[in-house]
């Protein structure tokens, strides 16, 4: 229980770093020259693990909602890369519950079609920390990695400074195929 809990506040203390940092960069870049591709924003999204309830034949949900902060920096019209913090949220199992969250580096890739309408693609690396619940020890514990990340999307151009975002991500964390389908809204600092 200590090891739980010595986590969640080491988990919790790198949440309030990473929102330090964000907020920080953020005011920065505000008051930049620099200013010109830098974005913030975040989304709600809808998770679902596509393979969590292939184990049991018991009680199991592999849905959950989910959330995500991002900032990242266009560089011209058709590439620019992204940093974000990503919630999983929690899949439940007979007994055995995890949550997962991590951050994100990904390059994004845009195609316009108009002023206004752009897909995007991307790939990058996701820094993931699952941690499981369980009555039965040898299941409970923490895991960590890093894993590839795929994703595909849409924004549409809502004036000069904000955007509305629809996105498709894959994440594997702990061998499971885990899908985030999110829309969010950007805000940029360009003139």
């Amino acid at each position: 229980m200590e090891s739980q809990n010595k986590t969640a506040q080491n988990h919790n203390f790198f949440r309030a770093l990473f929102a330090a940092i964000l907020t920080t960069g953020t005011a920065c870049i505000a008051d930049s020259a620099l200013a010109e591709g830098w974005y913030v924003g975040a989304s709600s999204a809808k998770v679902e693990d596509r393979n969590w309830c292939d184990r049991n034949l018991g009680a199991c949900d592999d849905k959950d909602s989910g959330w995500k902060v991002f900032v990242g920096n266009q560089l011209n019209r058709f590439v620019g890369f992204e940093f974000g913090y990503n919630d999983l949220g929690q899949m439940t199992d007979t007994g055995v519950t995890t949550e997962s969250d991590g951050f994100v580096v990904s390059l994004v890739g845009m195609i316009p079609v108009g002023d206004m309408f752009s897909i995007t693609g991307r790939v990058g690396t996701f820094h993931w920390n699952s941690e499981i619940s369980s009555s039965n020890p040898a299941l409970a514990g923490d895991r960590k990695s890093t894993n590839l990340t795929v994703g595909i999307g849409a924004n549409v151009a809502m004036g000069r400074r904000f955007s509305l975002r629809v996105e498709w991500e894959h994440y594997d964390v702990n061998e499971d195929d885990i899908s985030l389908l999110s829309a969010g809204v950007a805000y940029s600092f360009g003139k």
